[in-house]
């Protein structure tokens, strides 16, 4: 099968190869946030509050201060292939600049009403549901529209991404995936199936690199006149000592053409019992060459998920990383949180065709392990405009 796949593929390629649609792109941005208030690496359990923060303005540090993309791809009605490198010529500054040059690569074929993709994959989700699918929504991708995808915001959540069918680990790992999609008048189903190559501990706390193992992942998706809904399972690990799963459903009402909303939930299990739960609201509004968008996350560890590994905590910070005396950067998490709330409202504006200038207001909360005080184990906020 293997070996008929790949034929199928080459030859697709070769004999659409004159005809095929060839695309170049290239992205480049450059990450600040004109004020930061984060979270003092140095002092973050300091019993004065104000103690436990440091503010900045206009910081351009963390983030990888500066990031950049190139991507090739060749397709027509047969199939396709493309390449996407992230050039990193040295750490950006109080960073540990650590991505891969060669971030993707790519191939497929269309059979039909089947499309058999594999490669090395960065990522692969549904746009609709996190409301990215234009720029309308906004243009600083981790820093604030991707900052949290849906699912948990919590490190080393089996949740985390929930929406990501590719996403396991981490990391960009060698994916073969089938999608099925079917056209029945008002309604579309579209199915995919994903087998990603992952390394397994089998529970313990390194890995010797002496196994690997297959994770699968599943999602429906069902566009209907009044709704597109999503539905995600997936199975991380599976072995004697572990096992770990994720669901996610998530649905986009159609309510205008200039209001776009998507809402739903995920949770993740650890050997069968509730580790983490989490849900998501977003929407976008958009008149004529302005729109306002808000994203808002909430998520919860359980004890099972802390006792299994679970930071407690949220995984990314907005605006900065944590900075410690000396200027560099500390990678901690806001430990004392076990559940946290992320808020992001951005505006845009188009200037024209190619120009658009816009500004990200948003915060992050982190709750105390009762779940009764706001702000005593982190408030960090951040003011991000850019073009």
């Amino acid at each position: 099968m293997k070996k008929i796949i790949s034929t199928l593929a080459l030859a697709t390629l070769a004999f659409g190869s004159l005809f095929a649609d060839v695309t170049f792109t290239t992205n480049y941005r450059t990450r600040m946030a004109a004020f930061s208030r984060v979270m003092n690496a140095d002092d973050w359990t300091a019993t004065a509050k104000a103690d436990r923060f440091n503010s900045y303005l206009f910081a351009q540090r963390g983030y990888d201060s500066a990031s950049d993309d190139f991507k090739i791809e060749v397709a027509n009605d047969f199939g396709g292939a493309g390449v996407r490198i992230d050039p990193s010529l040295g750490d950006n500054q109080d960073t540990s600049d650590d991505r891969n040059t060669l971030a993707e690569y790519y191939g497929y074929v269309n059979l039909g009403a089947i499309k058999i993709t594999a490669g090395l994959i960065d990522g692969i989700s549904n746009g609709t549901y996190r409301l990215t699918d234009e720029v309308g929504a906004s243009n600083l991708c981790g820093e604030s529209t991707d900052a949290y995808a849906p699912g948990s915001m919590h490190g080393a959540a089996i949740s985390f991404k929930a929406d990501d069918i590719t996403y396991f680990d981490g990391e960009s790992r060698p994916v073969g995936m089938i999608t099925y999609t079917g056209d029945f008048g008002d309604t579309v189903l579209t199915a995919d199936l994903v087998a990603a190559a992952i390394d397994n501990n089998n529970g313990s706390a390194t890995w010797d690199g002496s196994e690997m193992h297959a994770a699968l992942g599943a999602r429906v998706d069902l566009k209907i006149p009044a709704a597109d809904i999503q539905f995600v399972f997936k199975q991380h690990t599976n072995t004697s000592a572990v096992s770990k799963r994720s669901v996610a459903l998530h649905v986009a009402p159609a309510i205008s053409e200039n209001l776009s909303l998507a809402l739903g939930g995920a949770a993740g299990f650890y050997n069968g019992d509730l580790s983490e739960f989490n849900a998501d609201i977003r929407f976008m509004f958009k008149s004529g060459n302005m729109s306002i968008t808000s994203l808002n996350t909430i998520g919860f560890v359980t004890d099972n998920g802390v006792s299994n590994g679970t930071s407690v905590g949220y995984d990314t910070h907005v605006g900065l990383v944590f900075v410690d005396s000396t200027g560099a950067s500390a990678s901690q998490d806001n430990r004392a949180s076990q559940s946290s709330m992320w808020n992001l409202l951005a505006f845009r504006m188009e200037a024209s065709e190619k120009l658009a200038v816009f500004c990200n207001i948003g915060d992050i909360i982190g709750f105390n392990a009762a779940h009764k005080e706001i702000g005593d184990y982190g408030m960090e906020f951040f003011l991000a405009p850019g073009f």
